[in-house]
């Protein structure tokens, strides 16, 4: 096995998806073998993500890499027209503009890792922003919490709060 087909390593572990999303497969191979990894720079990248981004770009790279086996598009690396088509996928199955973008941003991350050149979006992001303007135009709202006042505010976190703090309190001090 050649330098170039070797996968990426970690102290001579191999870097999971964890790490590297999409880094599997195609991907490995275009990861060439001199960039390896020290095991403190492996623990800073998968620190680099919160678990719960991890867990999303996981979920959304194999939803992708599912598309793409079959609609015949390679996953990595992407034509501007395979992530414009991918969005429109997206927007045929209703899900939310963040979602869409979420997942737009996980293919591009996916290039980044696995050290291909990203894509050109401009088409998948026009794309993105009729699908807005549409789902606007159709009654859709984003979704807005309520902004938190100090009555709000104090009235979930005090019982005794009717309006003014209690004296000798420390929001006291700076509400006066």
């Amino acid at each position: 096995m050649s330098a170039a087909d070797r996968p990426p390593a970690v102290d001579g572990a191999l870097v999971t998806a964890s790490i590297m999303p999409g880094a599997s497969g195609e991907a490995s191979k275009a990861i060439e073998a001199e960039h390896l990894l020290n095991a403190e720079a492996a623990r800073l990248v998968e620190g680099g993500l919160a678990v719960n981004t991890r867990i999303a770009y996981t979920r959304d790279f194999a939803a992708y890499a599912t598309w793409c086996d079959h609609t015949g598009h390679n996953s990595l690396p992407a034509s501007p027209a395979t992530l414009a088509n991918y969005v429109a996928h997206l927007t045929t199955r209703q899900y939310a503009p963040a979602t869409i973008d979420r997942a737009l941003a996980c293919v591009l991350a996916a290039h980044d890792h696995a050290q291909l050149p990203k894509p050109a979006t401009t088409a998948a992001r026009m794309a993105l922003r009729a699908y807005r303007r549409n789902r606007a135009q159709q009654g859709h709202r984003r979704r807005k919490s309520p902004p938190i006042t100090v009555d709000t505010a104090f009235g979930r976190w005090s019982p005794h709060y009717h309006g003014t703090p209690p004296p000798g309190s420390v929001i006291a001090r700076c509400w006066y």
